[in-house]
């Protein structure tokens, strides 16, 4: 046997011994990425059930874009409002309030959102919006903060809540607390600063 032929048996014995290998890692490689998409048809009802918000797609999120339907239950038969909402997907949170109202909270897809607050009239009327940079601007705080203190979603520490009296909603975010006045859309920070 020549060297040469020596070689190519050598290099062939190699290869093969490392085909299989690579052939195994390819394998559990995924091929595609995957985004996990909203259901289809998602409702969301006031605290009393007199207000329904649907929110879904027409083309299963093909073009990633959501309608939102509000109804009021005591006359199911012609909604109070139609539009296609302004988040990627639709919205994440969702808070449908006894007069109507309907505050969206930041996008489907888990990314700073120019729509991070949208808060929204019992008429489909925009009354207020705020982008996640106008939100961490009004908290005072580090984006640092805000992602470390982050439990739902990029920003939000806990679920939003109603206040007792219906008037507002309490949004926690890096330890601290914004107001969202629903009758006017202004945000405020409801407590000091601990910087």
């Amino acid at each position: 046997m020549s060297r040469r032929q020596f070689n190519r048996l050598i290099a062939g014995s190699l290869l093969s011994l490392v085909m299989p290998a690579a052939g195994r890692a390819e394998e559990s490689v995924p091929k595609t990425d995957r985004i996990s998409l909203p259901p289809d048809h998602r409702v969301f009802d006031s605290p009393s059930g007199r207000f329904r918000l649907e929110i879904s797609t027409d083309d299963h999120w093909k073009t990633r874009r959501a309608t939102g339907e509000l109804r009021d239950q005591k006359n199911p038969a012609a909604p109070c409002w139609r539009q296609t909402l302004p988040q990627t997907q639709g919205p994440r949170h969702v808070l449908v309030t006894d007069q109507g109202l309907v505050l969206m909270i930041d996008s489907w897809i888990n990314s700073p959102s120019p729509h991070a607050l949208v808060l929204l009239g019992i008429d489909g009327e925009q009354r207020a919006s705020y982008s996640i940079d106008a939100v961490i601007a009004i908290l005072g705080v580090a984006r640092r903060s805000v992602t470390e203190h982050a439990r739902l979603g990029i920003w939000l520490s806990a679920a939003p809540a109603l206040s007792a009296d219906g008037s507002s909603v309490v949004l926690a975010s890096s330890g601290r607390k914004l107001i969202l006045k629903l009758a006017n859309g202004s945000l405020t920070v409801a407590d000091q600063s601990q910087n």
